[in-house]
């Protein structure tokens, strides 16, 4: 479905039947134009995907007006954590004067090529802008993912979507299925094993300071902060945590300060992770950028 206002602004809504590609097509002989994102981060990332497969000589840059659950992509770029950001009157137009007056920055987008162990030789590959986990975050995300898919009448809203996000994270606690997660998987960067703690039960990589609705894993480790450079979303650089558990997760949004992240490294490219074959194989869940998957597989790495 298409709208226009005054000739110059054109507003399209996307749907299964309808991608971002119908309305960048209108645009392929306009030299200069921004794109605004109703959405989460799962919409901005289709919006993306889609302005790189149009291979646009000068990419559009995109802002964000967040509508998601935890909108930590619009969070690190300033457009807020929510949609009232144009509550009142007047407040889309101030939107819109922002967005033509704001400064262009970047952002880092990696390639995640994953290859399973019924097929090496097929490879599967997804985008990751935000951060990527594996284990009980990525479990937590799985169900949640489900149940709206199911049932997406029940989703209206974004407090109410936060909270059985957080009945998910408690069924978890109780659970505790990834428990044996440094006995299913194994890391390797820059050609060598890295140990992971045995209580983990969470690996998440980062690519920008906000995780799950604000929370900062890489900051908020105040005993070793010296340890580590600042983080960036344009540095060519992931950051790696590990977490205990949905109980962990949990402490670190009411009380981030309180809680440190128990394995921290930085790395540049190519990581891989590596699903142990001495064990008996388990379902491993994955999710990234709002987008949640479930297999066994042999390994994945990322590329800039």
């Amino acid at each position: 479905m298409q709208y226009s206002f005054s000739g110059f602004l054109t507003v399209f809504e996307l749907s299964s039947s309808q991608g971002p590609e119908v309305g960048l097509e209108l645009f392929n002989h306009v030299h200069y134009f921004r794109v605004l994102v109703f959405g989460g981060d799962g919409t901005v990332a289709w919006v993306l995907d889609a302005i790189e497969r149009h291979k646009f000589e000068s990419p559009p840059p995109i802002a964000i007006l967040p509508l998601g659950t935890g909108n930590d992509l619009s969070r690190v770029l300033q457009w807020g954590r929510g949609f009232s950001t144009v509550d009142g009157q007047g407040g889309l137009t101030t939107l819109l004067h922002e967005i033509n007056h704001a400064a262009v920055t970047m952002l880092d987008r990696w390639k995640v090529n994953i290859k399973s162990e019924a097929d090496p030789n097929k490879v599967q590959s997804k985008f990751m802008m935000n951060y990527l986990g594996i284990g009980c975050d990525a479990k937590v995300a799985y169900e949640f993912h489900v149940t709206r898919e199911i049932n997406p009448e029940k989703f209206s809203s974004q407090f109410v979507n936060k909270l059985r996000y957080a009945k998910e994270g408690a069924r978890d606690i109780m659970d505790r299925t990834c428990a044996d997660l440094p006995w299913q998987v194994w890391l390797e960067v820059d050609g060598k094993d890295i140990d992971i703690p045995k209580d983990s039960e969470g690996l998440i990589v980062l690519n920008i300071g906000s995780y799950m609705g604000g929370v900062n894993l890489w900051q908020n480790d105040i005993e070793h902060d010296d340890d580590f450079s600042l983080q960036s979303m344009h540095d060519k650089m992931l950051e790696v945590v590990c977490v205990c558990g949905a109980w962990h997760l949990g402490k670190l949004q009411v009380c981030e300060i309180c809680i440190f992240s128990i394995f921290m490294f930085e790395c540049f490219l190519p990581w891989k992770l590596y699903q142990k074959m001495k064990h008996e194989k388990k379902v491993l869940h994955m999710h990234s950028r709002g987008i949640s998957l479930f297999f066994p597989f042999i390994f994945f790495f990322l590329i800039c």
